[in-house]
């Protein structure tokens, strides 16, 4: 995200967060989504943010995840992926999409897998400052 950068020195900034030595006060950054989560779990309100069926958004995310799921299954057995193809996968927003599409493959719940799909995105953005790696797991 192209803004994450400003967002973040801002709220550094504000919070007095210093990212030297491992301050472990990155982690403020998860407090919004914890208060999601409770707020989910209490009331599970999901039902006012999609303004069509129930049936239609759990089928373009049941779609969506079954999509990422091919496309990485593809990658891994050695298929070329289309040009076009990886620049639409590539976006931001329809990473989300896709992401958010596996959790609810998984968990069955919108507002889950929607926690699931921010929590990474927060993690990856904000927590981690937004220094990447080119695998999750480099020791392996």
């Amino acid at each position: 995200l192209h803004y994450a950068p400003a967002y973040r020195n801002i709220v550094d900034q504000y919070m007095g967060i210093s990212r030297e030595g491992g301050n472990a006060s990155a982690l403020l950054y998860l407090l919004p989504l914890a208060l999601l989560i409770v707020y989910d779990a209490a009331h599970n309100p999901l039902h006012r943010f999609f303004p069509f069926p129930d049936r239609w958004a759990n089928y373009v995310l049941r779609v969506a995840g079954g999509y990422g799921i091919v496309q990485v299954l593809a990658q891994d057995l050695g298929l070329k992926t289309g040009a076009v193809q990886r620049d639409l996968v590539q976006a931001e927003g329809v990473q989300f999409l896709l992401l958010w599409g596996g959790a609810f493959a998984v968990t069955g719940h919108r507002s889950e897998g929607l926690v699931a799909a921010l929590l990474y995105f927060v993690l990856k953005h904000h927590v981690s400052a937004g220094e990447t790696s080119s695998v999750c797991f480099e020791g392996v």
